[in-house]
């Protein structure tokens, strides 16, 4: 505190009120949901405002108008077009395959087939190419 300026102490900003423009920014943020402070950037320069793309993200961060980030989109194809497998109550009604996959110790890799019967749970054949 012992070094701490008298001229920083007592300084008033004399840069000019941002009031309009962080209204028009966030009446543009609200219309333009996706776009981020970038394209609003851009925007501004086309109406005639003179801002730097700095000041504008500080203000779009002040104001709390982060870009909202999209869900990445998953292929739910799969799981739409499954159908409900019945439960098995005797021997050879439910059958399920499976493709597993291993490598022998001299890097050579080999791939299975399994047949299983849902109710006995006995594989009764296994395909090794």
């Amino acid at each position: 505190m012992i070094r701490f300026s008298r001229t920083s102490h007592r300084y008033l900003s004399r840069a000019p009120e941002q009031a309009v423009l962080r209204k028009r920014i966030r009446e543009l943020a609200e219309i333009r949901v996706s776009y981020g402070y970038k394209r609003i950037h851009i925007l501004l320069q086309r109406e005639g405002w003179r801002v730097n793309h700095k000041r504008v993200y500080r203000l779009c961060r002040l104001k709390g108008l982060a870009r909202r980030t999209k869900k990445p989109r998953r292929r739910h194809v799969s799981s739409r077009n499954r159908v409900e497998v019945p439960e098995a109550t005797a021997p050879n009604q439910v059958w399920s395959m499976d493709i597993m996959h291993d490598e022998l110790f001299n890097g050579q890799r080999i791939r299975l087939l399994t047949l299983v019967d849902n109710f006995t749970r006995v594989s009764p054949r296994i395909e090794v190419n």
